[in-house]
């Protein structure tokens, strides 16, 4: 399996205690192609795109609108 994790770049660690939002653009079983969007990550007024890592069956570990952290295994790729 592909591991999809958020980057763990995107923000300071100030910046997380205010809050992120996870949102899924894709739902858990779909099948997704490689640089597609699967999500969107909002840090205060920041919008940040998260893409598959791969093609394959997309596998969600964190659900939507859960607090999510940098570097935060977020959900799996399943190759075909």
């Amino acid at each position: 399996m592909v591991e999809v994790r958020i980057p763990a770049d995107l923000w300071e660690p100030e910046e997380a205690a205010q809050g992120v939002r996870l949102v899924w653009l894709r739902e858990d079983g779909a099948r997704v192609e490689r640089g597609e969007v699967i999500a969107e990550l909002a840090v205060e007024k920041v919008q940040y795109e998260i893409e598959a890592p791969a093609s394959g069956r997309l596998r969600l570990l964190l659900p939507a609108e859960a607090a999510a952290e940098p570097g935060a295994l977020i959900a799996g790729i399943e190759p075909a």
